[in-house]
Protein backbone atom coordinates (compact mmCIF):
# COMPACT_ATOMS: atom_id res chain seq x y z
CA UNK A 1 0.00 0.00 0.00
CA UNK A 2 1.79 3.10 -1.21
CA UNK A 3 5.23 2.93 -0.01
CA UNK A 4 4.43 0.67 2.88
CA UNK A 5 5.13 -2.87 3.08
CA UNK A 6 4.35 -5.38 5.95
CA UNK A 7 5.45 -9.22 6.01
CA UNK A 8 4.75 -11.33 9.15
CA UNK A 9 3.22 -14.64 9.45
CA UNK A 10 0.05 -13.75 10.84
CA UNK A 11 -1.93 -10.48 9.60
CA UNK A 12 -5.21 -8.79 10.02
CA UNK A 13 -6.76 -6.35 7.94
CA UNK A 14 -9.98 -4.38 8.37
CA UNK A 15 -11.11 -2.85 4.90
CA UNK A 16 -13.55 -0.61 6.78
CA UNK A 17 -11.10 1.38 8.75
CA UNK A 18 -7.57 0.24 7.35
CA UNK A 19 -6.78 -0.94 10.43
CA UNK A 20 -4.15 -3.77 10.27
CA UNK A 21 -3.11 -6.26 12.88
CA UNK A 22 -0.07 -8.06 12.67
CA UNK A 23 1.94 -10.93 14.67
CA UNK A 24 5.32 -12.95 14.90
CA UNK A 25 8.34 -11.68 13.19
CA UNK A 26 6.33 -8.29 12.26
CA UNK A 27 8.33 -6.60 9.45
CA UNK A 28 7.51 -2.84 8.77
CA UNK A 29 9.26 -1.11 6.01
CA UNK A 30 8.08 2.91 5.22
CA UNK A 31 9.93 4.22 2.55
CA UNK A 32 13.23 3.73 3.99
CA UNK A 33 12.74 3.23 7.70
CA UNK A 34 12.57 -0.74 8.65
CA UNK A 35 10.97 -1.35 11.91
CA UNK A 36 11.21 -5.28 13.24
CA UNK A 37 9.14 -6.67 16.35
CA UNK A 38 6.62 -9.23 17.73
CA UNK A 39 3.48 -7.25 17.31
CA UNK A 40 1.87 -4.76 15.15
CA UNK A 41 -1.07 -2.65 15.26
CA UNK A 42 -1.65 0.24 12.73
CA UNK A 43 -3.92 2.49 10.43
CA UNK A 44 -3.46 3.04 7.29
CA UNK A 45 -5.36 6.03 7.13
CA UNK A 46 -3.79 8.14 9.70
CA UNK A 47 0.14 6.46 8.87
CA UNK A 48 0.52 5.69 12.98
CA UNK A 49 0.83 2.75 14.70
CA UNK A 50 2.28 1.06 17.29
CA UNK A 51 5.10 -2.11 17.47
CA UNK A 52 6.49 -4.26 20.47
CA UNK A 53 9.95 -5.74 21.24
CA UNK A 54 11.26 -3.74 18.38
CA UNK A 55 14.56 -3.19 17.05
CA UNK A 56 15.03 -0.86 14.32
CA UNK A 57 17.60 2.46 12.87
CA UNK A 58 16.55 5.91 12.59
CA UNK A 59 19.49 7.97 10.36
CA UNK A 60 22.69 6.90 12.57
CA UNK A 61 20.89 5.60 15.87
CA UNK A 62 20.22 1.62 16.20
CA UNK A 63 17.62 1.15 18.54
CA UNK A 64 15.89 -1.98 20.56
CA UNK A 65 12.64 -1.04 22.58
CA UNK A 66 9.57 -2.37 24.57
CA UNK A 67 6.92 -0.64 22.69
CA UNK A 68 7.30 2.15 19.74
CA UNK A 69 4.31 4.31 18.59
CA UNK A 70 4.98 5.99 15.32
CA UNK A 71 3.63 8.76 13.06
CA UNK A 72 5.35 9.80 9.51
CA UNK A 73 6.87 12.60 11.19
CA UNK A 74 7.19 11.05 14.95
CA UNK A 75 8.65 8.13 17.07
CA UNK A 76 8.15 7.53 20.46
CA UNK A 77 10.28 4.59 22.13
CA UNK A 78 9.68 3.14 25.48
CA UNK A 79 12.30 1.20 27.53
CA UNK A 80 14.84 1.99 24.84
CA UNK A 81 18.40 1.05 23.90
CA UNK A 82 20.15 3.43 21.59
CA UNK A 83 23.74 3.11 20.14
CA UNK A 84 25.26 4.81 17.21
CA UNK A 85 27.63 2.00 17.52
CA UNK A 86 27.08 -0.99 14.50
CA UNK A 87 28.80 -3.65 15.99
CA UNK A 88 26.63 -6.40 18.43
CA UNK A 89 27.11 -6.43 21.12
CA UNK A 90 27.90 -2.38 20.68
CA UNK A 91 30.59 -0.67 22.76
CA UNK A 92 28.51 1.69 24.10
CA UNK A 93 24.60 2.86 24.40
CA UNK A 94 22.07 4.36 26.19
CA UNK A 95 19.40 2.69 28.00
CA UNK A 96 16.69 4.88 28.80
CA UNK A 97 12.87 4.99 29.79
CA UNK A 98 11.60 7.42 26.88
CA UNK A 99 13.32 8.51 23.22
CA UNK A 100 11.46 11.07 21.27
CA UNK A 101 12.92 11.09 17.52
CA UNK A 102 11.38 13.95 15.46
CA UNK A 103 11.90 13.56 12.01
CA UNK A 104 10.35 16.95 10.93
CA UNK A 105 12.05 19.47 13.55
CA UNK A 106 15.36 16.81 12.83
CA UNK A 107 15.96 16.23 16.41
CA UNK A 108 16.04 13.42 19.10
CA UNK A 109 15.59 14.05 22.58
CA UNK A 110 16.55 10.92 25.83
CA UNK A 111 14.90 11.09 28.73
CA UNK A 112 15.78 9.12 32.02
CA UNK A 113 18.88 8.06 30.25
CA UNK A 114 22.06 6.09 31.30
CA UNK A 115 25.01 5.32 29.97
CA UNK A 116 26.50 1.86 28.97
CA UNK A 117 30.07 0.89 28.21
CA UNK A 118 29.60 -3.07 27.38
CA UNK A 119 27.12 -4.32 30.40
CA UNK A 120 28.69 -1.25 33.20
CA UNK A 121 26.60 1.51 33.88
CA UNK A 122 28.86 4.80 33.64
CA UNK A 123 26.51 7.82 34.32
CA UNK A 124 23.50 9.37 34.43
CA UNK A 125 21.71 12.33 32.92
CA UNK A 126 18.06 13.43 33.04
CA UNK A 127 17.81 14.26 29.39
CA UNK A 128 19.62 14.26 26.27
CA UNK A 129 19.09 16.63 23.34
CA UNK A 130 20.48 15.15 19.98
CA UNK A 131 20.10 17.12 16.61
CA UNK A 132 20.60 15.77 12.89
CA UNK A 133 20.65 16.40 9.39
CA UNK A 134 22.53 18.57 7.12
CA UNK A 135 24.26 21.32 8.95
CA UNK A 136 22.96 20.74 12.71
CA UNK A 137 26.14 19.58 14.35
CA UNK A 138 26.70 23.02 15.94
CA UNK A 139 23.47 22.41 17.71
CA UNK A 140 24.93 19.23 19.55
CA UNK A 141 25.74 20.67 22.29
CA UNK A 142 24.31 18.08 25.08
CA UNK A 143 26.72 14.92 26.09
CA UNK A 144 27.26 12.47 23.35
CA UNK A 145 30.26 10.23 23.74
CA UNK A 146 32.61 10.02 20.81
CA UNK A 147 35.57 6.96 21.33
CA UNK A 148 38.66 6.97 19.20
CA UNK A 149 42.10 6.45 19.26
CA UNK A 150 45.02 8.42 18.74
CA UNK A 151 48.85 8.16 18.04
CA UNK A 152 49.27 11.35 21.19
CA UNK A 153 46.32 9.99 23.42
CA UNK A 154 45.66 6.46 22.68
CA UNK A 155 42.22 5.33 23.63
CA UNK A 156 40.03 7.40 24.74
CA UNK A 157 35.90 8.91 24.83
CA UNK A 158 35.49 12.39 24.37
CA UNK A 159 32.20 14.23 25.52
CA UNK A 160 30.53 17.13 26.36
CA UNK A 161 27.28 18.91 28.59
CA UNK A 162 24.78 21.51 28.22
CA UNK A 163 21.96 21.82 29.90
CA UNK A 164 18.49 21.79 28.50
CA UNK A 165 15.30 23.05 29.75
CA UNK A 166 12.75 20.42 29.00
CA UNK A 167 8.95 21.08 28.54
Amino acid sequence: YKDIELRAEYIRFNLDTLDIWAEKKVRLKIGDRVIEGKTLRYNLETESGEVTSVKGKEECIFYNAEKIYLTSEKIKLLEANITTCNFSPPHYRIRAKEVNIDQEKEVVVIRNCFLYFGKHPVFWVPSIVRHFGKGREVENKMMFPRVGYSSFSGWYIKTGYYFYILP
